[in-house]
């Protein structure tokens, strides 16, 4: 964070100085990225504790003799006062899960890490977010117990539990950016309620609601009719009692006086004194003590590092046996380098080439380890900011502790290489190879870590260092001859250590040849002296050196105290008389703010079924008629299970659901609700039908809709709209776009643009984004983009919604937004809505009509929610009491976890509560609370007792299943099949035989069916919004536009600055089409994440059933394109003219073969994106499919040196090779200028080098055929990837990271 502040900090009744961080523990929201990879919870708070603990002396309990006792009572300590004791030896993976279960462990885990010192000032932002309610209370208990040790203990939360709220000593509410009340928490009701302020508070609210209605407006003092805005209530609260004055700083600190501290407490008397006398530096000795520990843990953290060691061993092993295999026993002894037509052998030229990539592959290997060094940066910067890691110690501990594994990996590598290709004799052959492959990694590996220290941001960190990798080895001298440069590029390359390294290695390679000062002179390397390359690498390597330690000087997250004050400052006294008594004017003199009254609505709890509020449907969702009925069907479960293949289990599989039965009835909320891991969102999932029964998804019983047979030809978005958990959108587009957008997929082409406008309107007014029309998505909340999701599936007006966790981690007033204005409206429709939710606040609670309560994947109870705690309280086999409890939804919460005891002082598990739950139905005092388990066997002979009272406002009572009586909700959509995944008993026999076809078989056929059965006219339609819509998303992405274009401008100018006129140097111009090939192929690397959120976007699209696959895959790529084309086109001018090629009738071959190219290089990377599972991984891929086939495309391996059985089929899979040789065929195919005959017959130099790069007998039209075909194997097999992920992994994908996290369950 960067500003200004103004005011006074005082700490202890002492103004704060620079060591304020070595007196307070401060642990920030991200902190669940403040982690060590490869080390256990209690090894990483074993370090943090020697790290922080000694840096006060004498103190108690912490001697030389006994501190090593001493560190591990305390980390003991604080491991079970964060609850982390029962899993302190768990790894912390190298990319943990940032939520669900690891994601609360790793909070909790920093605030450990924070707060093992135990400083005086505890700070704790957010501290709760992601954490179950359990967890949340028992973490505000820890940390009000050190409250009354004497530590100060200050926590920010948006909206905490009233459980956790209940505890807090003192309260400070910011709204708006203003303190409407600091102080103590009893006082809060009182302030608000005095005649003062004329609040009043309702019996059902709690404290924390009764403030967030304060500062939205929502409550307004009596007789009044406009809410009190924030500066006005910050005034009034200075000018009343409960003000304390601000702070008193004439007072001095007093120890506390209490003698309740347990013996691994120390004492922090000394704290303040110390780290004031000594600013934020330490002695020399600490310094020595630090660095010391933190070379301990460096090392072994780097040896823990088991997944980075482990790629980084198999690149080194892989990479190296390739090329020694295709350096087998060339680099032995020769007579001579050239023949007598002066060019080098085909060996030679393979040895060169192989030199260059070993020079390359030593410096670039560290980009495997940009994620981890970037992670290791940013814990550095968190100790840092507390004075416990000198940058001193981090400097060192980091050279010492990377540079041996990067010399190990780049010397493994290339001995395999120097062995395998035979490329030098004795010790000092092999000692100078060796020496300077060393040198080359220690300068990759300081120039990644100097990168990661300045820039801090891992995939900016990764394009800079692939940007200079790539330009250091172009400009290196081996694809661009020095002669053939232009002076100033000769004269730039003498700061690219690169170019010393490989000339180092040429001059020791071949000057010892009778032609070998002629074969150097090619390369303008005759005259160096090859020792003098340690120098040179030296400095090199003293300046990154010198970089990452300056870098580490760097604070970027500062906030520096005002100079100059503000030259208008209104008093208290008058912006408290600018307040109106009567209430109608409510802004200040000092600030200016909207006073227009907040309108409020009344949603009722009971439905009302109401048509003007109803939506135009665009296609009918639960009828045929075409009249809009929003009454929404009755679904229900049963006998449902869900399991998972698991190895460990005894049986093969894990389960996740067990048994069950249920159902939820239309015109009322319905909330599924469970702790984490109690199969929730997997629930929600297979009653939306997203996930289906296969080899990997064990999926039994029976899934209806009104009583409806199943069947897979209704699209998903007809029969109700689903919200999955993620938020995906396309990040340019603005609210009203998207929106828009999904109601046009929604509908045909027949329907008015007036009705879907009229749609998309009521749309967003119902989740109340009337302001944010413009706002593009990358600029929203978290809470706008769930309203944002939500709009997106209801703007066609479904009857049936389905919502997974609507307001996790939002606050008080989006949390409002969502349940009141937007589910209970939902509800008022008469529509079916179930959601699920992890921590429902009281008032959330409150209005809902059903409740489902998971334990550990067995439902406990199904029925009324505002019966399920006597429910539980008042059954005598349970014996359990809500004594503590003001919310309900935390008892339940908590319950649904076992973390209750009964009157006896056991913990309830689930198998009593599940047995209890079953028993229940039987017991006549239950029939009012709990809903009828429903059975396969009777549900299609039920009949409705009651038509429209059913899901009226009687909530008292369950609707029962209907066969579409007159009344009943089915009458017309009972008719319809429902696409559900899960199959009905009559159809087992179909259920045995499909699981016993092939998973490929399966894919190709159910793919056919869903393009044989597509409606012409709306797949019509939707490929025109689909392309229109992308057209927008690229338009809109404009900073990719126009750094794509210029990066095609860029190399190309590079490439002409570096060659000018050089139409005669055919070698140089061949080596640039291929290189510039190859930059064509990596400048698709900016489109990555373009591409994979078009991918998840068309998942989650595809899955509602909008479009097929095929439409996709016609159109959604055509604007990426057509920006390729025009990008190769400027490319093809700046090089054409640059370089002064052939015109005419060559020239268009040659744009036609850039365009080609352009365009066969994006559909791979687009392949490859769409097959590989994240990011990260498609930026180590695609450069390394990159390099593959410009090795094999005849510049680098000569085919002649191939093995027999690779020669005649590898080069042909490079579409850079076939690009290469067609643009010199195209080039030099009658220049004899270039290719001089030469000898008494007149020998063509021109057939020879085609011969020699493998390029001969094939005409340049030969190779524009190959490119297509290659263009026609890329998009077909981007089409089955496409139906592979959307038909065989259907359930498997939900915008998670991994599947088994959708098994596991979310918090």
């Amino acid at each position: 964070m960067h500003g200004e502040f103004e005011g006074h900090i005082s700490l202890m009744g002492e103004g704060a100085s620079r060591g304020i961080s070595a007196t307070t523990a401060f642990i920030p929201h991200h902190a669940t990225k403040l982690y060590t990879p490869g080390l256990t919870y209690i090894e990483m708070l074993t370090y943090a504790a020697r790290l922080r603990i000694g840096r006060n002396k004498g103190r108690k309990g912490f001697t030389d003799s006994d501190g090593d006792g001493a560190v591990k009572r305390r980390v003991e300590r604080v491991l079970d006062l964060m609850g982390l004791s029962w899993c302190r030896d768990r790894v912390i993976t190298e990319r943990p899960a940032s939520r669900g279960v690891r994601g609360g462990e790793l909070r909790r885990l920093a605030i450990a890490t924070g707060i093992i010192d135990l400083p005086p000032v505890i700070i704790l932002d957010d501290p709760f977010e992601g954490l179950d309610p359990a967890v949340s209370l028992h973490l505000m208990r820890q940390l009000v117990h050190l409250s009354e040790q004497g530590h100060t203990v200050i926590c920010t939360s948006p909206k905490p539990p009233v459980t956790v709220y209940s505890l807090a000593h003192n309260v400070v509410f910011i709204a708006d950016g203003y303190s409407i009340f600091a102080g103590a928490r009893d006082s809060v009701e009182h302030f608000f309620c005095s005649p003062m302020m004329e609040y009043t508070l309702n019996k059902n609210s709690t404290v924390v609601d009764f403030l967030f209605d304060i500062a939205d407006g929502t409550e307004r003092p009596e007789g009044q009719r406009r809410p009190l805005q924030p500066d006005v209530i910050q005034g009034l609260f200075e000018s009343s009692p409960y003000w304390r004055g601000g702070v008193d700083t004439s007072c001095a600190y007093q120890p506390p006086s209490i003698s309740i501290l347990p013996d691994t407490y120390v004492p922090y008397y000394g704290y303040l004194s110390q780290s004031q006398d000594s600013s934020t530096s330490d002695g020399i000795g600490e310094i020595l003590r630090k660095t010391n520990i933190v070379i301990e843990r460096a090392f072994y953290v780097k040896f823990r590092e088991r997944e980075v060691l482990l790629r980084s061993l198999k690149t080194s092993v892989i990479f190296g046996l390739i090329l020694g295999y295709f350096l087998w026993g060339l680099g032995a002894d020769f007579d001579y380098t050239m023949n007598m037509l002066l060019i080098a052998y085909a060996e030679v030229m393979t040895v060169t080439s192989h030199l260059w990539i070993i020079v390359s592959a030593a410096f670039s290997q560290q980009i495997i380890n940009v994620h981890i060094l970037c992670q290791k940066i940013q814990m550095y910067r968190h100790e840092n900011a507390v004075s416990c890691c000198p940058p001193i110690a981090f400097w060192f501990a980091t050279l010492i502790s990377e540079v041996p594994f990067a010399l190990f990996f780049a010397l493994l590598q290339s001995n395999i290489v120097y062995f395998m290709g035979e490329l030098g004799v004795g010790y000092g052959n092999y000692f100078f190879f060796m020496s300077v492959i060393a040198l080359t990694a220690i300068v990759g590996l300081t120039t990644a870590v100097m990168f990661a220290t300045i820039i801090q941001r891992e995939l900016v960190v990764r394009d800079l260092f692939i940007f200079c990798s790539f330009m250091m080895t172009v400009s290196s001298g081996y694809l661009f001859h020095y002669d053939s440069m232009e002076g100033s590029i000769n004269k730039i390359s003498l700061i690219n250590f690169m170019r010393w390294a490989f000339e180092a290695l040429m001059v020791w390679k071949y000057d010892k040849y009778g032609d070998g000062d002629e074969y150097l002179e090619i390369y303008s390397f005759q005259n160096f002296e090859r020792n003098s390359v340690f120098q040179i690498m030296a400095i090199f390597i003293f300046v990154d050196v010198f970089l990452f330690f300056i870098g580490l000087h760097h604070r970027p997250n500062t906030l520096h105290r005002r100079v100059k004050k503000r030259s208008v400052l209104v008093s208290d006294q008058e912006r408290a008389s600018s307040i109106s008594v009567e209430g109608d004017s409510t802004s200040s003199t000092h600030f200016s703010r909207n006073t227009d009254p907040v309108e409020p609505k009344i949603f009722l709890k009971q439905s009302s079924i109401s048509s003007a509020s109803s939506y135009k449907t665009s296609q009918p969702s639960t009828n045929m008629d075409g009249k809009g009925d929003t009454k929404g069907p009755t679904l229900s479960f049963s006998d449902l299970t869900f399991s998972v293949p698991d190895k460990r289990s005894p049986m093969g599989c894990r389960s996740i659901l067990h048994p069950m039965s249920g159902r939820f009835d239309w015109g009322r909320l319905s909330v599924i609700m469970g702790s984490a891991g109690d199969g929730k969102s997997s629930l929600l999932y297979i009653l939306a039908g997203e996930m289906r029964d296969s080899s990997s998804t064990h999926i039994k019983g029976s899934v209806m809709y009104d009583n409806s047979p199943i069947s897979h030809t209704i699209p998903a978005w007809q029969r109700g709209g689903f919200v999955e958990a993620g938020d995906v959108h396309f990040r340019d587009l603005s609210v009203s776009e998207v929106v828009t957008f999904a109601m046009q997929l929604r509908s045909s082409g027949r329907m008015a643009k007036k009705a879907i406008a009229e749609n998309v309107d009521r749309a967003l007014e119902l989740v109340q984004l009337q302001d944010f029309v413009g706002v593009k998505t990358k600029e929203l909340s978290r809470g706008v983009l769930r309203r944002l999701s939500i709009a997106e599936e209801i703007v066609h007006g479904p009857s049936l919604v389905l919502i997974d966790e609507p307001i996790t981690n939002l606050d008080q007033r989006e949390t409002s937004i969502i349940v009141t204005g937007v589910l209970r409206e939902l509800v008022n429709q008469d529509r079916t809505v179930v959601v699920t939710m992890h921590q429902p606040s009281a008032a959330v609670f409150e209005v809902v009509d059903t409740l489902l309560l998971l334990s550990r994947g067995r439902m406990i109870y199904m029925g009324r929610a505002d019966m399920a705690a006597s429910y539980f309280m008042n059954s005598r086999i349970l014996g359990l009491s809500m004594q503590g409890y003001t919310n309900p939804a935390d008892f339940l919460c908590d319950l649904s976890g076992c973390l209750l005891k009964n009157d006896k002082g056991v913990f309830v598990d689930t198998l009593t509560l599940a047995s209890h739950y079953e028993q229940s139905h039987r017991d006549p005092v239950y029939s009012n609370a709990l809903s009828p388990i429903v059975s396969l066997n009777n549900t299609m002979e039920e009949e409705s007792e009651s038509s429209e009272s059913c899901g009226s406002a009687s909530v008292g009572h369950v609707k029962r299943l209907s066969t579409g009586s007159e009344g009943s909700a089915s009458s017309a959509s009972s008719k319809l099949p429902v696409s559900c995944d899960v199959m009905p008993e009559d159809e087992s026999m179909f259920r045995k035989v499909r699981t016993s076809m092939s998973d490929a078989y399966v894919v190709v056929s159910e793919w056919i069916v869903g393009v044989r059965n597509a409606d012409p006219s709306r797949q019509i339609h939707c490929g025109r919004v689909i392309l229109q819509r992308s057209w927008k998303v690229l338009y809109k992405r404009d900073k990719l536009v126009i750094g794509t274009t210029l990066t095609s401008v860029f190399f190309a100018c590079v490439f002409g600055f570096m060659l000018g006129p050089s139409t005669n140097e055919a070698d140089a111009v061949a080596c640039m089409f291929g290189i510039g090939s190859m930059c064509i192929l990596l400048s698709n690397l900016q489109f990555v994440f373009f591409m994979f959120n078009n991918h998840k976007v068309f998942l989650r699209e595809h899955s509602r059933g909008l479009y097929s696959n095929l439409l996709h895959w016609l159109v959604s790529d055509t604007p990426v394109m057509v920006l390729r084309t025009v990008q190769s086109c400027l490319y093809g001018v700046i090089i054409h003219n640059w370089l002064h090629l052939k015109g005419g009738a060559a020239a268009g071959f040659y744009y036609l073969n850039n365009w080609i190219m352009s365009i066969v290089s994006t559909q791979l990377v687009e392949t490859i994106v769409y097959i590989l599972p994240d990011v990260r991984s498609a930026y180590r891929i695609v450069p390394a499919v990159g390099f593959l086939l410009f090795y094999f495309s005849g510049i680098m391996v000569k085919p002649s040196v191939l093995p027999e059985w690779l020669q005649p089929w590898l080069p042909s899979v490079s579409i850079i090779r076939w690009l290469t040789q067609a643009l010199l065929i195209n080039e030099y195919q009658y220049n004899r200028e270039a290719f001089p005959e030469m000898g008494p017959y007149d020998y063509s130099t021109y057939d020879f080098t085609l011969s020699l790069y493998g390029w001969g007998g094939k005409t340049k039209w030969d190779c524009f055929y190959v490119l297509l075909i290659n263009l026609a194997i890329y998009r077909i097999v981007y089409l089955m990837v496409s139906v592979y992920h959307t038909t065989f992994q259907k359930g498997r994908r939900s915008n998670r990271q991994e599947y088994n996290v959708v098994a596991a369950g979310d918090a």
